[in-house]
């Protein structure tokens, strides 16, 4: 990676919302910015990649989205 800077900070926010999401219950859960799966409360094997991805879901298990702010506006729901 050209910018060492960037690829701590990237591992400073996974280390930040893996944290979070175990003490939520949510250890299945991935996120790779620290504004994506901010709201989630029940629900296994999500995937966030991008910035306000997954941003307002609360409940729902396989969802991905990648990209920024893809499916930030869904709140539930399952495989989407």
């Amino acid at each position: 990676m050209k910018n060492p800077l960037l690829l701590k900070r990237s591992l400073m926010a996974l280390s930040v919302i893996a944290a979070s999401q175990v003490m939520a219950g949510n250890v299945t859960n991935t996120t790779a910015t620290p504004t994506s799966l901010i709201n989630i409360t029940t629900g296994d094997y999500n995937t966030g990649l991008g910035d306000n991805t997954l941003h307002k879901t609360s409940t729902g298990s396989y969802n991905t989205a990648s990209g920024f702010g893809a499916l930030r506006l869904n709140t539930v729901g399952k495989r989407n």
